[in-house]
């Protein structure tokens, strides 16, 4: 089965900030136009972390990586290895680090762990790679630089691309609705059903999984249309964009239900290993965490991570030319007690933060300025005799190259270490197509 975008991630209502006509959508709170949730996180849940010191062992091999468990699990946790033995301890790393633990050989293959990829590498991961598809050129409309040009300014790439997204939405729903402006749309106060009606006109026509160019219909015969590349070019983006943005909400929302090889291996074995319900379930909820208890403020491992690392970094210079080793190992066990106590501190002394809430930065500027320029170049409407269509080259849809690639090879090579793994021969190493690091 082909997955396409959700629905949801079109409609007004959840561009309300961009879009103040339908601020006071009647239909924004009904469950048909919200995600169906599949594994949620009790209300008011909060993450209990508890961290280990700090290791000076140079982990980018595959010796490293097991030198990292021993001193983990056996000199710091006090743990036999007949205690892990009938263990299965979920493991979340960044692709390298998972590969050095596959690759190791039957006797230091650490089967006691379950590997999982980090969600936070895997969004910069696609995101990374939609910026290197769809970058194009400053001179041609549809492209990314076309619209980081159009941009005053520069928030962080993610943010950056949903402010185009979110502006190449708002011009679709402008063509799409029936109406002179969006204005006089939300003043006529379209029923639900409309609604999801127009959201699923936007995905067919601007946001399918595969383009295919217009039919013209003649009298005798139904002809293919001439090819426009600007109008495909923003098709293949929209689609990108929104596959991004669910991702993105899904991590936040804790509901997530292009690569190079090895990273395309390692989410096969992620999904091979989800047919087990207790596997499922028990990587679900350490791959997401929620520190704070909030619904909806979940953390990926791997960025909370990140976060600490960080403040280590902080706390271990503060000590200047004294600092040592054996302190940053000593206060990475204790990170959470030392953010603890600096929150504390900035409130005893009244130097904390005193904000009551926090506001979203206006970005509607932005979104309008991509909205208007679409608009204006009419680049949501199929138009073959374009000017400079002929200098325009159709982007690669690395969603059809993927689906074609995985088919072709790496779900074949897949299968066949699977077979040999059970047979008892190892796992096989494999070339990955990117240069290292």
């Amino acid at each position: 089965m082909r997955l396409e975008p959700s629905l949801h991630v079109t409609l007004p209502h959840g561009m309300s900030p961009l879009c103040t006509h339908f601020e006071t959508c009647q239909h924004r709170s009904d469950p048909v136009l919200q995600h169906m949730e599949c594994r949620k996180m009790p209300k008011c849940y909060q993450t209990k972390q508890y961290h280990l010191c700090t290791s000076t062992i140079d982990e980018s091999s595959v010796t490293g990586n097991i030198a990292v468990i021993q001193d983990a699990y056996i000199n710091q946790l006090k743990m036999m290895h007949d205690q892990l033995l009938n263990l299965a301890v979920p493991s979340i790393n960044n692709q390298s680090t998972n590969a050095c633990i596959c690759d190791t050989n039957p006797f230091t293959r650490l089967q006691f762990l379950q590997l999982g990829f980090g969600l936070f590498h895997l969004c910069m991961n696609l995101i990374w790679a939609l910026l290197h598809v769809h970058w194009g050129s400053i001179h041609k409309p549809g492209s990314l630089s076309y619209f980081f040009a159009i941009l005053d300014y520069y928030h962080t790439l993610l943010v950056t691309l949903l402010q185009i997204l979110r502006g190449i939405i708002l011009d679709a729903w402008k063509v799409k609705c029936g109406y002179s402006s969006l204005a006089t749309f939300a003043a006529s106060k379209p029923t639900l059903s409309e609604l999801i009606s127009i959201a699923h006109k936007i995905l067919k026509n601007h946001a399918s999984l595969t383009y295919e160019n217009p039919k013209i219909k003649g009298k005798e015969s139904t002809t293919t249309a001439s090819p426009n590349h600007a109008h495909h070019n923003l098709h293949i983006l929209t689609r990108d964009l929104l596959y991004m943005l669910e991702l993105v909400q899904a991590c936040s929302d804790d509901d997530f239900g292009a690569c190079s090889n090895n990273y395309c291996s390692e989410i096969l074995c992620f999904i091979f290993n989800l047919k087990k319900l207790l596997y499922r379930n028990i990587m679900h909820d350490n791959m997401l965490v929620n520190l704070t208890g909030l619904e909806g403020h979940c953390m990926l491992i791997d960025l909370n991570i990140e976060h600490l690392i960080h403040f280590l970094k902080c706390f271990f210079t503060a000590k200047g030319v004294y600092a040592s080793w054996d302190r940053l190992g000593d206060i990475s066990a204790t990170v959470d007690l030392f953010l603890h106590v600096k929150k504390q501190v900035g409130q005893a002394l009244g130097i904390g933060y005193h904000g009551i809430t926090h506001i979203t930065p206006d970005t509607s500027a932005c979104v309008n300025k991509i909205a208007h320029k679409v608009g204006k170049l009419r680049l949501h409407q199929y138009n073959p005799l374009r000017e400079e269509n002929e200098e325009f080259k159709p982007v690669v849809d690395a969603f059809y190259t993927g689906e074609q690639k995985l088919k072709s090879v790496t779900l074949s090579t897949f299968n066949r270490k699977v077979k040999n793994m059970i047979a008892g021969e190892g796992w096989e190493v494999e070339d990955d197509e990117l240069p290292p690091a």
